[in-house]
């Protein structure tokens, strides 16, 4: 549809709202917002026609998004944050009555997080026989001789009854004089009846709706079989340790993830097959593999290098595969490599270690190599749902995301239940709907990822990271209540894990965008303390200089520069804040004895190695303290090298400050009335102090009081600043001398034979 097509649409509706049509108008702006996503104006109109206060906010966060500036929407989301709209109260949930037990809904979806872990401790009916046997009673209790007798009795006298009753009605019956008459069975004589038929009018065509259809793309049939929903691991364990049922259940709970529960299991079974480690047949390497292997995957590598250090056997592939898991898990990539290719020499089929080997060289971004790894892997076992996995990581981290999908549901047609698969299949699609460009796709594609997500959390409801993924889909469709509901229900229990730190950092950078400054520093302090990283402290930052908090702010970048305080960026990222709070503070007595506390490193040499943007903040901030330090002229010389580089409104009020102090009023008249002027376009925090000293400035220079009209003779005796240039050409007419409203200064008098020349001209 064209432009103007679109323009007529959006004035119709316009046009709608204003003559309070608000049913036209809302079908019409929809229209328009179909047809246009990013329509700011549609969705502001369509926000004073909304039908209720829920969804006239879900307008006014779009206008938001595509106009983060636009005044009316802020206003409007102004009132809604101060509760001067009234609610809907519809849309609210009901209020649990005293008399009734009510439970959040939050905390009962949260719950199904704890049925594996109850349904895990219930016990199996013994398969042995037990220690006793069942003998058949063959003699009742005492008394059910005289109840049967008198059940026997009961039945006898209602039958007797029975049987009078019927045969007293045969008598009566049969004693009735005249015929009897029998009535016939009238039954209904089915009619045909009319069928309408829907025939089509004439004169008029049938047009198609326009229902959306979803598009499948045929994919090629799998050459390998799938699995079931009904088993618990789709791959075969390698290696096999079943030389009795207690090494076949530690090795199930070890495939299901239950690392806490077979520890002790496989523990005592290794010491008990410790005598018999030398055997050929003995099992007692595998057994040492995998309980490294639990150590590992339960967070513990110090107690699986200590065991393996204690059982060392360099022609065990099963030892070198466990010290390679060892050793990735220490972040020691090196050896975990090493460890790696010697368990695969020694056996292909330890596939874990082509697993680790992949890792290795996705940590160093050799994608080629990561996925030669998995490929060696998938050539010993085609039918590996973790090999798919991993190369889904591989192919997801190098942009291929298309083949990354086709790897993820690949995992989950052999392991329909694999959480990894779910996992990976959802980062998939959403990093697919981000790289769309057409908006209405990009829709459809984040709401594939919603339904993934909601697949991941029907097998596993309550885990975090699906509510992560469900999350981060719905905020990417735009729907953001829904995407805060479930980032809210991922940490109803778990607060403690990665998974809910990162549902904290992705709540919090919503809540920043939304405006919501407390409650996004309240997500990054809990995240930062889950784990203390450069990222929550990069988002503390921005948080609190977007609320205007540079005390906070400052906090954060002092805690930055402790682990790197050669950082020149992050210094000068510190004197910008300094400057910030600094010109915050203008006009106020406050304590500025921190804001001097970097000078001794901004010096000259420190200044030659940034670039010019840098060097101008650092010579305000070296100019902004020498004025606090009443060094005054190399002051001025600073803050006119920082404007010579680019021009600031902070440099420009310290430098009228420096010129006022130095008696120089003109000057700091010239930067006070700029300032004026573009406070009318940009928020300066210092701008009240500017008027009351551009008031003073104004009021002590020297008024006139003209008798003429004047045109080329100055209207005050010159001085070395005039308010106006006297024209070289012309002398000036002693019988138009000014009557001056002050004292002349004999010393600035012009010699009257002389015109004055114009050399000071501002």
């Amino acid at each position: 549809m064209s432009n103007d097509r679109l323009n007529e649409l959006l004035q119709q509706g316009i046009a709608a709202a204003r003559g309070g049509d608000k049913e036209s108008a809302r079908s019409i702006l929809q229209e328009v917002i179909k047809l246009d996503m990013r329509n700011e104006t549609a969705w502001l109109w369509l926000s004073s026609v909304a039908e209720n206060n829920k969804e006239r906010l879900f307008c006014l966060r779009q206008v938001l998004q595509i106009n983060p500036q636009n005044e009316h929407a802020i206003k409007a989301m102004q009132k809604f944050s101060s509760g001067a709209s009234s609610g809907d109260t519809s849309a609210a949930p009901p209020k649990p009555s005293g008399s009734v037990p009510y439970l959040d809904p939050k905390r009962f979806n949260a719950l199904g997080t704890q049925l594996d872990e109850i349904l895990s401790r219930v016990q199996a009916p013994p398969s042995a026989s037990l220690p006793f046997d069942w003998v058949k009673k063959t003699r009742g209790r005492i008394g059910d001789a005289a109840a049967t007798r008198l059940r026997a009795v009961g039945l006898l006298v209602a039958a007797v009854v029975l049987v009078a009753v019927i045969g007293l009605g045969a008598l009566i019956v049969s004693n009735i004089g005249g015929p009897v008459k029998v009535v016939a069975d009238v039954t209904e004589t089915p009619t045909p009846t009319i069928t309408l038929t829907p025939t089509r009018t004439p004169g008029t065509e049938p047009t198609a709706s326009n229902t959306p259809r979803v598009k499948v793309d045929p994919s090629n049939t799998p050459s390998i079989p799938g699995g079931t929903i009904g088993q618990m691991t789709a791959t075969a364990p390698y290696p096999l340790i079943n030389s009795n049922s207690v090494q076949r259940e530690a090795q199930g709970l070890y495939a299901i993830g239950k690392y806490q529960q077979v520890i002790p299991t496989l523990d005592e079974e290794r010491r008990r097959n410790e005598t018999e480690k030398n055997s050929p047949s003995s099992s007692y390497y595998q057994l040492v593999y995998y309980l490294a292997m639990s150590y590992v995957e339960d967070g513990s590598p110090g107690k699986a290098l200590a065991l393996l250090q204690n059982n060392q056997k360099a022609d065990s592939a099963f030892y070198h595969a466990a010290l390679a898991a060892t050793y990735y898990a220490q972040e020691n990539y090196d050896d975990a490599l090493t460890e790696a290719n010697a368990a695969l020499r020694l056996d292909p089929k330890l596939v874990q270690s082509s697993i680790i080997a992949a890792r290795v060289y996705l940590n160093r971004a050799e994608y080629s190599r990561a996925e030669d790894e998995v490929a060696a892997g998938l050539r010993q076992e085609p039918r590996n749902a973790a090999l798919f996995i991993e190369r889904a990581k591989i192919r997801l981290a190098s942009g291929k995301v298309d083949t990354a999908l086709n790897d993820a549901l690949l995992a989950l047609y052999i392991d329909p239940t694999n959480r990894e698969g779910f996992i990976v299949r959802g980062n998939a699609l959403l990093a697919s709907a981000t790289a769309q460009a057409d908006p209405t796709e990009r829709v459809q594609r984040y709401g594939t990822a919603v339904i993934a997500a909601q697949e991941f959390l029907f097998y596993y409801p309550g885990d975090t990271t699906a509510w992560l993924l469900y999350g981060q889909a719905r905020e990417g469709e735009g729907n953001l209540t829904a995407a805060l509901d479930a980032y809210a229900q991922a940490v109803v229990v778990d607060k403690e894990s990665p998974a809910a730190r990162e549902v904290l950092l992705a709540r919090g950078k919503l809540l920043l965008d939304e405006r919501r400054y407390a409650e996004a520093v309240e997500d990054f302090q809990q995240a930062n303390r889950i784990s203390e990283t450069d990222e929550t402290r990069r988002l503390l930052l921005k948080a609190a200089l977007d609320s205007g908090d540079y005390t906070a702010a400052l906090e954060q970048v002092n805690r930055l520069l402790q682990d790197t305080p050669d950082n020149t960026d992050l210094l000068v990222e510190k004197l910008d804040l300094l400057i910030r709070a600094r010109a915050a503070s203008a006009g106020s007595d406050v304590d500025r004895q921190n804001f001097a506390e970097e000078v001794s490193r901004v010096d000259d040499a420190f200044i030659n190695g940034l670039n010019p943007q840098n060097q101008a903040v650092a010579h305000l901030y070296r100019g902004i303290a020498m004025y606090d330090t009443k060094q005054l002229d190399v002051g001025l010389i600073e803050l006119n090298r920082s404007l010579a580089l680019t021009d600031s409104g902070t440099a420009r009020y310290f430098r009228a400050l420096i010129n006022d102090t130095q008696n120089r009023p003109e000057q700091a008249l010239l930067d006070y009335h700029w300032l004026l002027y573009w406070s009318n376009f940009t928020k300066y925090p210092f701008i009240d102090d500017v008027r009351e000293r551009a008031g003073q400035v104004v009021e002590a220079l020297p008024t006139h009081t003209p008798t003429h009209t004047l045109t080329s003779t100055p209207s005050l005796t010159p001085t070395n600043t005039p308010s106006l240039t006297p024209t070289p050409s012309r002398t000036q007419t002693p019988s138009r001398t000014p009557v001056p409203s002050r004292t002349p200064i004999p010393s600035r008098t012009p010699v009257p034979s002389r015109t004055p020349r114009p050399t000071n001209t501002p």
